[in-house]
């Protein structure tokens, strides 16, 4: 588990967990639920590729921090052996965050919900 993530008071929480908070450059992240578009599994994404890093982490087996391509940017925070859970955002600095938590067909269902 990466991240501890959670729905508070109408925002989305991402907080990642132990040293991820070095790798990342990032203690927490908040976005109103509002600018999320939806949330989805897709181990698929971890093999393409993912553009420019600009501040954060890649190792053979993680990622950590902001990555551009295509006039996009990502934030990862996501382990090789986990299961990615992808949040879209909309009118936020990242258009997506690719993010390993520790139950990530619940966190989806959760944050689909909300929309």
């Amino acid at each position: 588990m990466e991240n501890r993530v959670y729905i508070q008071q109408n925002q989305l929480v991402v907080e990642p967990v132990g040293l991820n908070k070095l790798t990342t450059l990032k203690t927490h992240l908040i976005f109103p639920i509002t600018h999320v578009a939806g949330a989805s599994l897709d181990s698929g994404i971890l093999a393409d590729p993912k553009g420019l890093r600009a501040g954060g982490t890649h190792t053979a087996n993680y990622w950590g921090g902001s990555f551009h391509q295509n006039n996009e940017t990502t934030f990862y925070n996501v382990k090789a052996n986990e299961i990615p859970v992808v949040i879209q955002l909309q009118n936020e600095k990242y258009d997506r965050l690719v993010l390993g938590v520790k139950n990530p067909e619940q966190l989806v269902q959760s944050i689909n919900n909300q929309l």
